[in-house]
C-alpha cells in the first residue's frame, strides 16, 4: 500500500488544541488461547532527499522513543530510503504505525519532498 505523504500531511495533523491519545488506535488483537499477539511492522519511505535522509532517521528514532506504545523501534537510512520497523499489539495492518510515521516525517524533515510510504511487511511474532 503507498500513500503519497506530502498531499495528506495536513489531515493527519490534530488541531493544536487538540490532544492525541496513545490509545486512538489501539484494539488489542487477541490469539485463540487469550495471550495478546505482537505485530513486527516495517514501512519503507521513498523520496526523502539524500542530505535528509542520515539525520531525518536518527530524529524520527527519537521521536518514536517517546511513543511507548511501540517498542523495538529501529529507523533506519539506507541510502535511497527511510525504513521504520516496530512492534506493537495493536497495529495488524501497518496503517496506525504509517500514520505516526507521515507525522515524524514531517516533524522531523524539513524538505521531505513527494515521496511515499508502503508497509513492507506485518508479521505476527511468535508467543513469548
Amino acid at each position: 500500500m503507498l500513500r503519497s505523504f506530502a498531499r495528506y500531511f495536513a489531515a493527519l495533523r490534530p488541531p493544536k488544541n487538540a490532544t492525541v491519545s496513545a490509545t486512538r488506535h489501539r484494539s488489542l488483537a487477541l490469539t485463540k488461547n487469550g495471550t495478546q499477539r505482537m505485530f513486527r511492522i516495517v514501512l519503507v519511505c521513498t523520496g526523502i532527499p539524500l542530505t535528509e535522509g542520515p539525520s531525518g532517521a536518527e530524529a524520527i528514532q527519537e521521536e518514536f522513543a517517546h511513543r511507548s506504545w511501540h517498542s523495538n523501534v529501529k529507523c533506519t537510512w539506507d541510502g535511497l530510503r527511510l525504513i521504520l520497523q516496530a512492534d506493537n499489539d495493536f497495529d495488524s495492518n501497518g496503517l496506525a504505525l504509517m500514520d505516526e510515521f507521515s507525522d515524524a516525517i514531517s516533524a522531523c524533515i524539513s524538505h521531505a519532498g513527494e515521496g511515499s510510504i508502503e508497509v513492507l511487511s506485518v508479521d505476527v511474532l511468535a508467543d513469548r
